[in-house]
């Protein structure tokens, strides 16, 4: 009985045990000098599940490394393989894709790659991390009153240079140096004000964004700059390459901690407990099994994952700079999976589609807009699937070409409801989607009849008088979250296909600027063209990013024309004209900014 008790143990656990690395992983949530062309190595890592379609074709078109990055790309590399880093057949290379403005590095495999295999696995004592709420590691370099207010991606970007500075790691020497150097990715917070105005002009809200990056950036180092030990550390061009970094790079998951790392340590304490159990003698029995046959001394070692238990309470986020797997170029279609083996401690990477050796290897860095792209990563994609078109202040421009119907009233519902922000950066995506279904709902307020803004408004003043008798869903009622009458819907699209046909004209590209990227393009076959090109990185990159807002246009215009009828008349009131009920559009205009600043303060 002892015997068959000891057999049953040992086999369960030889069974169970390998399937456990598989069966327990902890899956990332999807959650910024050299006298060659400068190089950019753009890299997020995220955990997708985007369309299984086959990467398109890109252009295999190599060059030569720089003499300083050759040497950064052989140091780091060499180092993998002594690390514990697998990457088989993988190794960094120069690539310039057939869309983009200057070469950039990747990875290309050496060898064959079939779907779904994991191709890089990277221990997670190689990787730089930041665990949600963790404390300062350096108080004598970063106070923990200073580090407990900065955003976790300034948190990470600190451990990057404070890694860099003074890390003992061999590959995490490395990899901070193979990074791109300071100002070398070509994001809009490094363009001029001559070429950000450029961009502003036809595209206000990336702009926009890249005003608040800076002040925001700006703050951060200010602060830091009040610790003496920073500031002889650090300077601001460093900071920014830090911040830039983690932007480009870092993913977020939940790694060691919380049930699914939990279970391989309750499923061995429940084995070493039943063993117990039964028998003293067969834990000698066992201890004799170990003597007999050495390799099954793996099992015990399983208990150093028992701390995990006190973990599960306070399982948290983990931010994570992982090298090798950063290096990657992104490619939308590309399913991906980076998962994390809580037993082995190692993330591992295994890509939806197959590669042939001598291809670029592309990754997926999850569900990014061409805005997201360009601000952090410095690069615009073709036909990306998640791609936006962002309106700069659609509530203005209502208000002056509706003046007839976008009145005080309707300006002062749409405020009480707190749907101006949404209606003002109102996004529409691929096929003239409405990503957000709150800018939709405030646009059936500013164009819906008056009868439907009165039912509004009654329901409003019956929750403000009853609330106390009213259900969830009665509280969260709104007769703007429905699609409503046909003439207040075609109200809505009408208005939105005059926006995007405006938009479009503001957006087109002249002759001279489609002659300036048919130039660029044919540079990269000619010596010296990197160069150039590389020198007008932000014009180039603004005339891409402005192409590829022309197509989400062109989507978004065919669709609110079938919508609304080619040979339909406009429902609404022209720009001109006006009613008893209605207002000035100057008086509108003036009561939105009031709001707005009443909001502010």
């Amino acid at each position: 009985m002892r015997m068959a008790s000891c057999v049953f143990v040992v086999v369960a656990v030889a069974v169970l045990l390998p399937s456990a690395s598989q069966a327990f992983l902890v899956r990332p949530i999807s959650s910024t000098a050299p006298s060659a062309p400068t190089t950019t190595t753009r890299r997020h890592a995220a955990t997708v599940d985007p369309p299984s379609n086959p990467a398109a074709a890109v252009d295999k078109l190599q060059l030569a490394f720089s003499a300083d990055e050759e040497e950064a790309v052989f140091s780091f590399e060499r180092r993998l393989k002594d690390s514990g880093v697998v990457a088989e057949g993988l190794e960094h290379a120069l690539f310039w894709p057939v869309d983009d403005a200057a070469p950039c590095r990747g990875l290309k495999t050496q060898v064959d790659a079939p779907p779904n295999k994991a191709l890089i696995e990277l221990p997670k004592g190689q990787a730089i991390c930041l665990d949600e709420g963790e404390g300062t590691p350096f108080p004598q370099w970063v106070p923990a009153k200073q580090w407990k207010k900065m955003p976790w991606y300034a948190q990470l970007g600190l451990k990057l240079v404070y890694e860099r500075k003074t890390s003992t790691s061999a590959l995490k020497t490395g990899y901070a140096q193979l990074l791109p150097p300071p100002k070398a990715l070509p994001t809009p917070f490094h363009w001029s004000d001559l070429d950000l105005n450029a961009l502003r002009s036809v595209y206000p809200a990336l702009a926009n964004k890249v005003d608040r990056q800076r002040t925001v950036w700006a703050g951060l180092y200010d602060t830091l700059g009040k610790t003496r030990a920073v500031r002889e550390d650090m300077d601001e061009d460093t900071f920014v390459w830090a911040m830039e970094s983690v932007l480009s790079r870092a993913f977020k998951g939940t790694f060691g901690t919380g049930f699914n790392s939990l279970a391989p340590s309750l499923l061995l304490m429940g084995i070493f407990a039943g063993i117990y159990y039964i028998d003293q003698e067969t834990i000698q029995l066992v201890s004799y099994a170990l003597e007999e046959y050495p390799y099954l001394a793996a099992i015990p070692a399983g208990l150093t994952l028992l701390p995990s238990v006190l973990e599960f309470f306070k399982s948290k986020g983990t931010y994570v700079l992982a090298p090798m797997i950063d290096s990657l170029n992104h490619r939308s279609t590309v399913p991906t999976d980076l998962d994390y083996d809580s037993i082995r401690q190692r993330f591992r990477l295994s890509l939806g589609v197959g590669y042939r050796a001598g291809d670029q290897v592309f990754m997926s860095y999850g569900s990014k807009t061409n805005d997201d792209l360009l601000l952090h990563y410095g690069f615009v994609e073709v036909d990306a699937p998640s791609d936006v078109f962002e309106f700069g202040d659609l509530l203005t421009w209502l208000v002056e070409k509706r003046a007839g119907i976008v009145n005080d009233d309707r300006v002062q519902t749409l405020f009480s409801k707190g749907l101006q922000d949404n209606v003002r950066g109102c996004k529409v995506g691929r096929k003239g989607k409405i990503v957000d279904e709150k800018a939709l709902e405030g646009l059936r307020i500013l164009l819906a009849s008056d009868d439907e803004l009165r039912a509004e408004n009654a329901i409003t003043e019956s929750i403000i008088q009853t609330p106390m008798f009213l259900t969830m869903d009665e509280f969260q009622d709104s007769v703007f979250k429905r699609e409503l009458q046909s003439p207040t819907e075609l109200a809505v699209y009408e208005a939105l296909l005059e926006a995007c046909l405006e938009q479009r004209q503001l957006l087109s590209l002249t002759r001279e600027e489609e002659e300036e990227m048919r130039v660029a393009k044919a540079n990269r076959t000619h010596v010296g063209g990197g160069k150039e090109n590389t020198e007008k990185a932000p014009r180039l990159l603004t005339l891409m990013f402005r192409l590829e807002k022309l197509r989400l246009l062109d989507e978004a215009i065919t669709r609110f024309r079938k919508l609304t009828g080619n040979e339909k008349q406009l429902l609404l009131p022209s720009p001109t004209s006006s009613n008893s009920s209605s207002v000035s559009g100057d008086t509108a205009a003036s009561t939105v900014r009031a709001v707005a600043a009443s909001k502010e303060a």
